[in-house]
């Protein structure tokens, strides 16, 4: 299972009237990180006219808000863009400063909805897959080969630590757990077996 979010935060600006449309738009792990970001782009552009925004998450929580716009014409048409271009766990802040001239319910949600792909242009795309956590020991002899497998395959090393033995922390996408699981059996003679985190989580690789 795997979804598309973005990596990272990213903006735009657009104009149409006299009216200034800033989108600030950002990858999240979590609705109420997104409530945070819309909070603190609220702030830094508090003598704005309005502070649209929409949040989309993998779970299904969103949540659209026009700021005292005509109703939807800003929070649903930002959440449209952003579900239309098949993206989750993403909040989209779009700030407005009036330019003295009426948009109109068309020209809103035509502006709104520009704001926001915009911003899409210039922002990084990622992939990220339910993976598995685990935690491996091993002898040393075994650790170079391990390490040369799980960079020619999707993972991601999280932790290495060394002691008596080496303890591997790393990700994987869950589909891959039987090939890695034999793998450790092969190098460590069925000595070593993969102890697994409880919860699932998402990575990109």
């Amino acid at each position: 299972m795997q979804y598309l979010t973005l990596d990272g935060e990213f903006s735009s600006k657009y104009e149409i009237l006299h009216s200034v449309f800033i989108c600030h738009i950002k990858g999240i792990s979590s609705f109420e990180e997104g409530l945070e970001y819309v909070s603190k782009i609220s702030k830094k552009y508090n003598d704005a006219t309005h502070n649209c925004y929409g949040i989309v998450t993998i779970n299904g929580q969103q949540k659209l808000s026009d700021d005292g716009e005509p109703g939807g014409t800003a929070g649903m048409p930002i959440g449209q863009v952003i579900k239309m271009q098949n993206l989750t766990n993403v909040v989209a802040v779009v700030t407005r400063y009036f330019g003295g001239v009426k948009l109109g319910v068309g020209g809103l949600v035509s502006a709104y909805t520009q704001s926001v792909v915009d911003a899409l242009k210039v922002s990084n795309i990622v992939s990220m897959e339910l993976s598995r956590v685990v935690s491996v020991n091993f002898d040393y002899a075994c650790y170079s080969a391990f390490l040369n497998f799980l960079n020619g395959i999707k993972s991601k090393v999280l932790d290495t630590v060394f002691d008596n033995e080496v303890t591997l922390q790393f990700a994987f996408p869950v589909e891959l757990e039987n090939q890695i699981s034999n793998k450790i059996a092969e190098l460590t003679s069925g000595k070593s077996e993969l102890i697994f985190e409880t919860e699932n989580k998402y990575y990109k690789y």
